[in-house]
């Protein structure tokens, strides 16, 4: 898997960004935000995956992890994603700025119903709220 990430991203060099500038992605991105965004309206949230990542199949060195999971996250309103070792599960790590939205988004019952155990009482989703501490 490093050797992959690697050759992406030694794709990436300068005539590869002139590309992406030239073909107006940035400008047309730009103009959007600048049509709708009102100070204080916009509240942007990043996402990151982990998931299809074969991390429990992986040897780190002393051996295959038992749990894999994210460190407290240091990043505003950012969501990472990382499969359970059981098939079919998911953990979210949610971080948000703001302390009454991360409230908020823990107490939604949307989000109360997907949470829980599986029946055997393993793991099945979890959602784990960091606060960004800034």
């Amino acid at each position: 898997m490093v050797k992959q990430v690697r050759e992406e991203l030694s794709k990436i060099d300068k005539d590869h960004v002139k590309r992406l500038q030239k073909g107006g992605h940035g400008r047309y991105i730009n103009r959007f935000i600048q049509r709708l965004a009102k100070p204080g309206m916009v509240v942007t949230l990043s996402y990151s995956s982990l998931c299809s990542f074969p991390l429990y199949d992986m040897d780190f060195g002393w051996g295959r992890p038992t749990w894999v999971a994210v460190p407290p996250l240091p990043f505003k309103n950012l969501i990472v994603l990382v499969d359970t070792k059981e098939a079919g599960g998911i953990e979210a790590y949610v971080s948000l700025a703001d302390d009454d939205a991360m409230t908020k988004f823990e107490s939604d019952a949307f989000i109360q119903r997907r949470v829980g155990m599986n029946q055997d009482g393993s793991a099945g989703s979890n959602v784990t709220g960091h606060r960004a501490k800034l």
